[in-house]
């Protein structure tokens, strides 16, 4: 199961049926994400149409601890559980505790890498260009020199 794959098991069958959810690019850390609410809608629905949702880790669903907590408990009160395939966990309080303390883990790291990962980008094309190494071709007529 690849990143962003969401599994559901309909709620009338015991067979899973896999519906893919994608967001590319999407950092998990709020809900402005249209295919996350698609799924939280479908898992609203009542009954609902599917009793589990199958991610690969926890960080997928939310980066976010408390806004995890929040769909995690709406999606429990309709009888739709979500389930990791990278961390398991069950459902007794030692388990709950760990779960909520690998997102607040999940959260933290989102935030350090997040600036990190920006000034990487944005310092890549300077360096590059400091170093003499180009990604486009001279325009024609132009001389290039070699780098060094």
């Amino acid at each position: 199961m690849a990143d962003g794959l969401i599994e559901m098991k309909p709620a009338d069958t015991d067979k899973a049926r896999p519906w893919p959810v994608v967001e590319p690019g999407k950092t998990a850390t709020d809900d402005r994400r249209p295919a996350f609410q698609a799924v939280i809608d479908a898992a609203m629905t009542k009954p609902p149409t599917f009793t589990v949702i199958v991610v690969h880790s926890v960080s997928r669903f939310f980066r976010d601890q408390f806004q995890f907590e929040f769909y995690v408990r709406k999606l429990a009160k309709n009888g739709v559980k979500l389930v990791s395939i990278t961390q398991d966990l069950g459902d007794d309080p030692m388990s709950v505790m760990m779960r909520q303390i690998m997102t607040l883990f999940d959260e933290y790291q989102s935030k350090e890498n997040g600036p990190g990962t920006l000034r990487t980008f944005a310092a890549a094309p300077a360096q590059e260009a400091g170093e003499r190494r180009w990604h486009v071709r001279p325009r024609s007529g132009s001389r290039g020199r070699a780098a060094g």
